[in-house]
Protein backbone atom coordinates (compact mmCIF):
# COMPACT_ATOMS: atom_id res chain seq x y z
CA UNK A 1 0.00 0.00 0.00
CA UNK A 2 1.37 3.29 -0.76
CA UNK A 3 2.15 5.87 1.86
CA UNK A 4 -0.35 8.83 1.63
CA UNK A 5 0.14 12.39 0.42
CA UNK A 6 -0.20 14.83 2.58
CA UNK A 7 -3.14 16.83 0.40
CA UNK A 8 -4.97 13.35 0.96
CA UNK A 9 -4.33 13.62 4.62
CA UNK A 10 -5.66 16.87 4.76
CA UNK A 11 -9.14 15.40 3.25
CA UNK A 12 -9.36 12.85 5.08
CA UNK A 13 -8.78 14.23 8.37
CA UNK A 14 -11.21 17.11 7.48
CA UNK A 15 -13.92 14.44 6.97
CA UNK A 16 -12.81 12.50 9.97
CA UNK A 17 -13.28 16.15 12.30
CA UNK A 18 -16.68 16.75 10.89
CA UNK A 19 -15.77 19.83 8.57
CA UNK A 20 -16.27 20.10 4.90
CA UNK A 21 -13.70 20.11 2.74
CA UNK A 22 -13.58 24.20 1.22
CA UNK A 23 -12.47 27.37 1.02
CA UNK A 24 -13.00 28.00 5.26
CA UNK A 25 -11.99 24.83 5.88
CA UNK A 26 -8.70 26.07 3.83
CA UNK A 27 -8.12 28.89 5.13
CA UNK A 28 -9.12 28.27 9.29
CA UNK A 29 -8.57 24.44 10.18
CA UNK A 30 -6.20 23.65 7.32
CA UNK A 31 -2.52 25.34 9.14
CA UNK A 32 -4.11 23.55 12.24
CA UNK A 33 -4.72 20.01 10.70
CA UNK A 34 -1.48 20.34 9.10
CA UNK A 35 0.39 21.20 12.42
CA UNK A 36 -1.57 18.34 13.61
CA UNK A 37 0.06 16.11 10.77
CA UNK A 38 3.58 17.27 11.71
CA UNK A 39 3.20 16.76 15.60
CA UNK A 40 1.75 13.23 14.55
CA UNK A 41 4.68 12.12 12.65
CA UNK A 42 7.30 13.33 14.99
CA UNK A 43 5.76 11.35 17.79
CA UNK A 44 5.77 8.14 15.91
CA UNK A 45 9.44 9.06 14.47
CA UNK A 46 10.39 9.07 17.92
CA UNK A 47 8.94 5.96 19.20
CA UNK A 48 10.87 2.85 17.21
CA UNK A 49 14.04 2.72 14.48
CA UNK A 50 11.31 1.94 11.71
CA UNK A 51 12.28 -0.50 8.98
CA UNK A 52 10.65 1.12 5.98
CA UNK A 53 12.31 4.55 7.50
CA UNK A 54 15.86 3.51 8.31
CA UNK A 55 18.46 1.69 5.93
CA UNK A 56 21.98 1.89 5.48
CA UNK A 57 23.55 4.30 3.48
CA UNK A 58 26.65 4.49 1.76
CA UNK A 59 29.09 7.96 1.14
CA UNK A 60 32.57 9.06 0.73
CA UNK A 61 35.19 11.17 2.40
CA UNK A 62 36.12 13.86 1.13
CA UNK A 63 39.85 13.86 3.15
CA UNK A 64 39.81 17.31 3.82
CA UNK A 65 37.52 19.09 6.78
CA UNK A 66 36.12 15.36 7.85
CA UNK A 67 33.00 15.55 5.70
CA UNK A 68 31.74 13.87 2.68
CA UNK A 69 31.27 14.64 -0.53
CA UNK A 70 27.70 13.52 -0.49
CA UNK A 71 25.25 15.80 1.06
CA UNK A 72 23.17 13.70 3.73
CA UNK A 73 19.78 15.77 3.58
CA UNK A 74 18.79 16.06 -0.51
CA UNK A 75 19.13 19.35 -2.13
CA UNK A 76 15.79 20.46 -1.51
CA UNK A 77 16.07 20.46 1.75
CA UNK A 78 12.86 18.22 1.99
CA UNK A 79 14.38 14.81 2.35
CA UNK A 80 17.39 12.92 4.22
CA UNK A 81 19.03 12.05 7.60
CA UNK A 82 18.78 15.67 9.41
CA UNK A 83 19.98 14.82 13.38
CA UNK A 84 22.87 13.60 14.97
CA UNK A 85 20.43 11.52 16.80
CA UNK A 86 19.32 9.44 13.66
CA UNK A 87 22.51 8.16 13.48
CA UNK A 88 22.98 4.59 14.65
CA UNK A 89 26.22 2.84 13.66
CA UNK A 90 29.02 3.62 11.08
CA UNK A 91 31.13 1.16 10.10
CA UNK A 92 34.69 1.60 8.28
CA UNK A 93 37.31 -0.39 6.71
CA UNK A 94 34.93 -2.34 4.42
CA UNK A 95 32.57 -3.25 7.30
CA UNK A 96 35.13 -4.49 9.91
CA UNK A 97 35.64 -1.15 11.65
CA UNK A 98 33.89 1.15 13.22
CA UNK A 99 33.77 4.78 13.97
CA UNK A 100 32.79 5.54 17.52
CA UNK A 101 31.13 9.03 18.90
CA UNK A 102 33.05 11.52 20.89
CA UNK A 103 33.57 10.62 24.68
CA UNK A 104 34.37 13.47 27.21
CA UNK A 105 37.73 13.84 26.74
CA UNK A 106 39.03 15.32 23.41
CA UNK A 107 40.93 12.57 22.01
CA UNK A 108 39.74 12.71 18.23
CA UNK A 109 41.20 15.86 17.75
CA UNK A 110 44.33 13.98 18.14
CA UNK A 111 44.48 10.89 16.76
CA UNK A 112 45.84 10.62 13.03
CA UNK A 113 45.80 7.82 10.15
CA UNK A 114 43.23 7.41 6.86
CA UNK A 115 40.29 6.05 8.27
CA UNK A 116 37.77 7.73 10.45
CA UNK A 117 38.30 6.77 13.68
CA UNK A 118 35.56 9.25 15.49
CA UNK A 119 32.82 11.03 14.69
CA UNK A 120 31.40 14.50 16.54
CA UNK A 121 27.87 16.25 16.03
CA UNK A 122 28.53 19.34 14.22
CA UNK A 123 27.61 22.39 16.00
CA UNK A 124 24.73 24.27 15.90
CA UNK A 125 26.22 27.56 13.99
CA UNK A 126 28.54 25.23 11.42
CA UNK A 127 27.53 26.10 8.11
CA UNK A 128 27.95 22.47 6.93
CA UNK A 129 25.52 21.23 9.34
CA UNK A 130 22.33 22.04 7.08
CA UNK A 131 24.05 19.08 4.48
CA UNK A 132 26.34 16.29 6.18
CA UNK A 133 25.32 16.66 10.05
CA UNK A 134 28.24 14.70 10.92
CA UNK A 135 31.91 15.28 11.24
CA UNK A 136 34.66 12.80 11.13
CA UNK A 137 38.08 12.26 12.63
CA UNK A 138 40.90 12.85 11.44
CA UNK A 139 39.60 15.43 9.64
CA UNK A 140 41.64 14.17 6.33
CA UNK A 141 40.56 10.26 6.52
CA UNK A 142 39.19 8.84 3.95
CA UNK A 143 37.00 5.99 1.97
CA UNK A 144 33.70 4.58 1.76
CA UNK A 145 31.47 4.59 5.10
CA UNK A 146 28.49 2.67 6.00
CA UNK A 147 25.96 4.70 8.03
CA UNK A 148 22.90 3.42 9.79
CA UNK A 149 20.67 6.05 10.36
CA UNK A 150 17.03 7.28 9.62
CA UNK A 151 15.72 8.86 6.31
CA UNK A 152 13.27 11.31 6.71
CA UNK A 153 10.80 13.82 4.81
CA UNK A 154 11.99 17.28 6.22
CA UNK A 155 9.29 19.81 5.53
CA UNK A 156 5.68 19.10 5.36
CA UNK A 157 4.09 21.94 2.94
CA UNK A 158 4.11 20.19 -0.45
CA UNK A 159 0.63 18.65 -1.01
CA UNK A 160 2.16 15.91 -3.22
CA UNK A 161 4.39 15.72 -0.55
CA UNK A 162 4.70 11.35 0.98
CA UNK A 163 4.16 11.06 4.23
CA UNK A 164 5.92 7.72 5.02
CA UNK A 165 3.65 6.16 8.16
CA UNK A 166 0.62 4.83 8.10
CA UNK A 167 -2.50 6.37 6.80
CA UNK A 168 -4.74 5.27 9.50
CA UNK A 169 -2.59 6.05 12.12
CA UNK A 170 -1.60 9.35 10.42
CA UNK A 171 -5.45 10.23 10.37
CA UNK A 172 -6.25 9.16 13.94
CA UNK A 173 -2.94 10.88 15.59
CA UNK A 174 -3.87 13.98 14.58
CA UNK A 175 -7.77 14.14 14.44
CA UNK A 176 -6.57 13.35 18.59
CA UNK A 177 -3.91 16.32 18.22
CA UNK A 178 -6.50 18.78 16.44
CA UNK A 179 -9.21 17.80 19.37
CA UNK A 180 -6.54 18.53 21.80
CA UNK A 181 -5.30 21.69 20.72
CA UNK A 182 -8.63 23.49 20.84
CA UNK A 183 -10.07 22.55 24.22
CA UNK A 184 -13.53 22.72 23.56
CA UNK A 185 -14.06 18.91 23.62
CA UNK A 186 -12.15 17.19 26.10
CA UNK A 187 -14.92 14.03 25.50
CA UNK A 188 -13.90 13.99 21.77
CA UNK A 189 -10.27 14.44 22.71
CA UNK A 190 -10.37 11.45 24.70
CA UNK A 191 -11.83 9.27 23.01
CA UNK A 192 -9.79 10.10 19.87
CA UNK A 193 -6.56 9.27 22.09
CA UNK A 194 -7.91 6.33 22.99
CA UNK A 195 -8.83 4.56 19.60
CA UNK A 196 -5.45 6.28 18.34
CA UNK A 197 -3.34 4.70 21.44
CA UNK A 198 -4.94 1.34 20.51
CA UNK A 199 -4.56 1.54 16.45
CA UNK A 200 -0.57 2.27 17.42
CA UNK A 201 0.01 -0.41 19.71
CA UNK A 202 -1.31 -2.78 17.00
CA UNK A 203 0.97 -1.25 14.44
CA UNK A 204 4.16 -1.48 16.72
CA UNK A 205 3.52 -5.23 17.41
CA UNK A 206 2.48 -5.75 13.94
CA UNK A 207 5.91 -3.81 12.83
CA UNK A 208 8.19 -5.50 15.23
CA UNK A 209 8.23 -8.90 13.45
CA UNK A 210 11.76 -10.28 12.50
CA UNK A 211 11.90 -11.93 9.48
CA UNK A 212 13.61 -15.26 8.88
CA UNK A 213 17.30 -14.63 7.51
CA UNK A 214 19.30 -12.04 7.97
CA UNK A 215 20.96 -9.13 5.35
CA UNK A 216 20.81 -5.61 4.77
CA UNK A 217 21.81 -2.94 1.38
CA UNK A 218 22.64 0.67 0.49
CA UNK A 219 19.91 2.87 -0.62
CA UNK A 220 21.93 2.81 -3.99
CA UNK A 221 20.71 -0.65 -4.48
CA UNK A 222 24.28 -2.49 -3.84
CA UNK A 223 24.70 -5.22 -1.55
CA UNK A 224 27.00 -5.06 1.52
CA UNK A 225 27.45 -7.81 3.99
CA UNK A 226 26.31 -6.51 7.36
CA UNK A 227 23.17 -6.32 9.11
CA UNK A 228 21.73 -3.36 11.03
CA UNK A 229 21.29 -5.52 14.32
Amino acid sequence: MAYPKLKELRTDITIRLGLVPGTSVQTYAEPQIDAAIFDTFEFLWGKAKWKHLWTWHKFTLNGVDGTTTEDWVDITQTHGITRWEDVAEVRINNARGRSVPWAVADEYNFVTGSEPLYRTPMMWDDPKLATKVVRFYPLDAVGTIAVFAGHRPTEFSDPDGIIPFDRNLMILGSVWKVFSGDGLNANAAGGAQAVFDSAFTDYLSNTAATEIGHGAGYRDGSTVLISPN
